[in-house]
């Protein structure tokens, strides 16, 4: 399957991306490239958002990818991973009923939990970049959910692959998942 990116980032090709570097603390579901099978959505953003003059939209062929479906129940090492981080900012109760709830909906509460509770949104972003390399080290490239339902896009609903920059070396000096350009088909 074909998924697309539109930007102003004066790139050559999707895998010089510098996913740090041009994330947005308005990436709702943290730091990653953000990728859609709707080539309309690309353009869209390709024209609006950053600054400068009208960006491009890169087609990318997708390797097979382990990608974590949010628009499902999170598998257990992610919920796993998620509970950890919200445990402290709630009770057994809410814990059981969040289980429950697709990745999405899981996302949201977080993102209230850490508001009620002091947080900015630069930290909410980073506390999410920090879960997404959890997830890399898990072994997953990236998340996946259907987008346009939050925002209401008139360019109706799309699918959004949000890859993982696998940076990640470990203690033995080893590459931790793959890095972003291993994510892409020739």
């Amino acid at each position: 399957k074909v998924f697309f990116h539109g930007t102003k980032a004066q790139i050559k090709a999707l895998s010089e991306t510098d996913v740090y570097g041009y994330s947005s603390v308005d990436n709702i579901y943290g730091e990653g490239l953000y990728l859609t099978d709707n080539p309309n959505v690309a353009a869209s953003y390709a024209k609006r958002k950053g600054k400068g003059p009208e960006g491009k939209v890169f087609a990318a062929k997708l390797n097979q990818l382990n990608l974590v479906d949010l628009d499902a129940r999170l598998p257990d090492n992610v919920w796993e991973t998620y509970r950890r981080e919200i445990e402290p900012l709630t009770d057994e109760g809410e814990l059981a009923r969040l289980r429950e709830l697709p990745g999405t909906e899981v996302f949201d509460e977080l993102r209230l939990l850490l508001a009620n509770n002091g947080n900015t949104k630069n930290d909410v972003i980073e506390i999410y970049g920090d879960l997404n390399h959890t997830l890399s080290d898990l072994g997953y490239d990236g998340l996946l959910h259907q987008g346009g339902k939050k925002t209401q896009s008139q360019l109706g609903p799309h699918n959004v692959a949000i890859l993982f920059e696998n940076d990640v070396v470990d203690a033995a000096g080893k590459q931790v998942g793959r890095p972003l350009k291993g994510k892409f088909a020739d």
